[in-house]
């Protein structure tokens, strides 16, 4: 209880300070066209998308060297962010970031797998940020949480470690990112 008010109460502030801080500097990001057309090369239905941008205060709280995680899918990257679970076009989201990496299942997802979780990802749309980052809320979804989720609906045999922080059953971007179970493609910058 305890643990969920912090997290709640910490890191709520923390994304409206650095959000307020973008609206008045915000440096351009450091992906280039050049990688941007290497990534759509490399991208298959499913890939995860893991990404740090440099300025960010919330960098200081979640470990590891990527801070957020999404899943590509036809051209499109969901993702629940701080605006809640939503979707975005490939390109407007890689031209955010400041370093990108794209992982792969090491299993591959057939067609109906892949429909299983895009129906899975289009049903949260909408749905809001978990500032908990617990993983008993399932209205609310944070981003590795929510990643996690698509590949459980993908694969019903998806077995991935899951580890307690604060009294709460968690998986965090560098999970994915470190994990024998994905391979690891590209990083860039």
């Amino acid at each position: 209880m305890i643990a969920t008010l912090i997290r709640k109460y910490l890191i709520g502030p923390i994304v409206w300070i650095e959000k307020l801080i973008e609206k008045f500097h915000k440096p351009d990001c450091l992906t280039t066209y050049p990688q941007l057309v290497d990534a759509a090369s490399r991208m298959i239905n499913g890939d995860i998308l893991f990404e740090r941008c440099d300025l960010m205060l919330s960098n200081w709280f979640i470990p590891g060297q990527w801070k957020h995680c999404a899943v590509y899918m036809n051209g499109y990257v969901y993702e629940a962010s701080a605006v809640g679970v939503r979707r975005v076009n490939f390109q407007e989201w890689f031209f955010k970031k400041d370093h990108v990496g794209i992982a792969r299942y090491n299993k591959v997802l057939t067609v109906d797998d892949q429909a299983k979780g895009l129906n899975f990802m289009a049903s949260c749309l909408g749905d809001p940020y978990n500032y908990e980052f617990s993983m008993s809320a399932k209205t609310q979804w944070y981003c590795s949480e929510y990643v996690y989720c698509f590949f459980k609906q993908c694969d019903p045999n998806f077995i991935f470690p899951l580890k307690s922080i604060l009294g709460d059953l968690t998986v965090e971007p560098t999970d994915f990112w470190s994990s024998s179970q994905f391979t690891k493609l590209v990083s860039y910058n």
